[in-house]
């Protein structure tokens, strides 16, 4: 099932390049210290699986967590930049539990695409394909992990995506 195995793929580079987060700089210090250190953590959790850890599919479900929780405390500068995010992942997760399958399946079908997982709905998988191509796809995504990455750069010291 090849089409399965370049939607796996394109899920995993879309949570890889995702892994953007930006920073509560505008109000109080300690509230964007703690968003600053929960996106250093999230981005230790992205070079983690871009380095192929031994824990793949738990890493890829904990970064998506940790940017899902990013969303909920980014400040107003970077607020609707990560809802963009949060609404994607939303779409990936929503859609493969429709379809029967975890985020920790990914890294499984990776592997082997034509290897899926007791249960799987074929049929819902195939229209997962366009959804998620809308989801992660658009340009309105990639403008908005520009703009969190360019934000965490020079509110956290952080640099994303290196």
């Amino acid at each position: 099932m090849k089409r399965a195995g370049a939607l796996a793929s394109a899920m995993i580079m879309a949570g890889l390049l995702a892994g953007c987060g930006g920073d509560g700089g505008s109000s109080e210090a300690s509230a964007t210290e703690s968003y600053c250190d929960s996106l250093k953590d999230t981005k230790e959790q992205i070079d983690a699986l871009q380095g192929g850890g031994a824990g793949g599919a738990a890493d890829l479900q904990k970064a998506v967590d940790s940017m899902q929780q990013l969303a909920t405390e980014s400040p107003d500068a970077v607020q609707s930049e990560w809802e963009t995010v949060d609404t994607a992942f939303t779409e990936l997760e929503k859609g493969l539990q429709e379809a029967g399958l975890s985020l920790n399946d990914l890294p499984k079908l990776m592997q082997n695409p034509n290897n899926l997982p007791e249960g799987v709905d074929r049929q819902k998988l195939m229209e997962l394909g366009p959804k998620l191509q809308q989801a992660f796809g658009g340009q309105e995504l990639q403008q908005s992990m520009d703009a969190i990455s360019k934000h965490a750069k020079k509110e956290c010291g952080v640099e994303l995506g290196s």
